[in-house]
């Protein structure tokens, strides 16, 4: 996979070969936004201006924060069905706050659905990289899904971030643990 960074990006958007991509794109979302009635939606404007849907309601942190507590709450009650309700909520209102990705996925995963937990927790990484805690879900995640490669590279993730003073005093012994664990395991598969 080739990496760009953002000039290499805006500039290989602008080549010739990629323009009248990129103008049907822009021409099917205008289309979408006069024919479905969108351009006068006051949400969809304000979704437009880069703006949250916690935002535009005028939802404070405050109000937000008693959500998300009571979310919490149903989460360490082991009421995850309740509390996955709560989490899918906030992670459509307020989707920048890495803690409802990472609730949400905790929900998903205690219900056993492996896949939504790792895309879960790959969006709390995505928004907070050095937590080792959310490395650590997603390589539960991907082991669940029979992913062991991509698991231990999460695990050998959350450990360098641990090492580095991020997370719980216990992230650090996890991530050693588990990627013990996955290398005695490779071992005894490899000695068989």
């Amino acid at each position: 996979m080739t990496q760009f960074d953002a000039d290499t990006f805006v500039t290989a958007l602008n080549a010739p070969e990629h323009r009248a991509t990129v103008e049907a794109i822009i021409a099917a979302v205008e289309t979408f936004e006069t024919e479905s009635g969108m351009a006068e939606n006051p949400v969809f404007q304000g979704l437009k201006e880069g703006r949250t849907l916690a935002q535009i309601q005028g939802l404070s942190r405050d109000d937000l924060d008693v959500l998300y507590g009571y979310g919490y709450g149903l989460l360490t009650q082991a009421h995850f069905e309740r509390a996955r309700v709560i989490f899918t909520h906030l992670v459509l209102i307020d989707p920048l706050e890495g803690r409802n990705h990472y609730c949400l996925g905790a929900c998903l995963q205690q219900q056993g659905d492996a896949r939504a937990a790792r895309d879960a927790f790959a969006t709390f990484v995505a928004l907070d990289a050095t937590n080792p805690e959310g490395l650590m879900r997603l390589g539960e995640c991907l082991l669940a899904e029979g992913d062991r490669e991509a698991a231990l590279d999460a695990f050998r993730l959350a450990l360098a971030e641990a090492e580095k003073g991020h997370g719980t005093q216990t992230s650090r012994a996890s991530a050693e643990g588990r990627i013990a664990l996955l290398d005695r395991k490779a071992g005894e598969q490899d000695a068989d």
